[in-house]
């Protein structure tokens, strides 16, 4: 043991400067870090309950949906339609996506003279657009879309989506925070300000939580190392003892 205090004491720098190296690799390997892996193989593995879940989705549907909420005063104007059918148009054609919803797929169904009525809110508002006011408030009170893809004041709509069930199995981990990236991005790209773009789901927690642990990694680490390091100097006037 003394002959390795020696060995250190005697080459301080070349010691040094290994660690530096090792710590730099250690960071660079860390950054490319691929976890690769589905989500629901780690945790479901091969379970028979799982598959005939995963069978029941190609039937019904996911039951994980992602909800990007924005705020608009002129929902159902044929401006806002436009751009919203974009976002729409573009969301569907990224990879691993399945069902798209929103307020433009929202239907009216109304009973009269024992007839079923069945029309689409949005067709109605370009075909009248005097009818708008009247149509915002249908939606509102509407039993399958009021409180969902608008809100109860009628401000806000949401764009929902879900991950396609054939692909959720062998989803990559990575894949999915890179799917609301995507999602985000097209947003911004058709005029919504960030600010008025509100997210919810599976996908959005675990996007936020891998975005975090690359900014504490990128960011935040190197920081308290200097912080550390310049501590350590005022007080020893020398790095070593870090």
């Amino acid at each position: 043991m003394r002959a390795y205090f020696r060995f250190v004491l005697h080459h301080r720098l070349t010691v040094g400067a290994i660690f530096v190296a090792l710590t730099v690799l250690a960071l660079l390997s860390v950054s490319r870090a691929i976890v690769a892996s589905s989500m629901d193989k780690l945790f479901f593995g091969e379970s028979p309950a799982y598959s005939a879940y995963l069978e029941r989705l190609k039937e019904f549907g996911a039951e994980e949906v992602n909800i990007f909420a924005f705020e608009s005063p002129r929902l159902l104007e044929e401006e806002q339609q436009a751009r919203l059918r974009r976002v729409l148009d573009r969301i569907e054609r990224i990879d691993n996506i399945g069902r798209v919803y929103s307020i433009l797929d929202a239907q009216r169904i109304e009973g009269r003279d024992g007839t079923l009525y069945v029309s689409n809110y949005a067709d109605e508002a370009s075909e009248y657009p005097s009818r708008i006011p009247d149509l915002i408030l249908a939606l509102r009170e509407d039993s399958l879309a009021g409180g969902l893809v608008i809100s109860t004041d009628g401000r806000n709509a949401a764009v929902l989506f879900e991950i396609d069930p054939e692909v959720q199995r062998d989803l990559p981990a990575e894949r999915g925070p890179e799917i609301i990236h995507e999602v985000f991005d097209i947003f911004e790209d058709e005029g919504f300000a960030p600010s008025e773009i509100h997210r919810a789901g599976f996908l959005v927690t675990i996007a936020e939580v891998v975005g975090q642990t690359y900014y504490n990694l990128r960011t935040i680490f190197p920081f308290v190392v200097i912080i550390l390091l310049a501590t350590v100097w005022l007080m020893f006037r020398r790095l070593w003892p870090a």
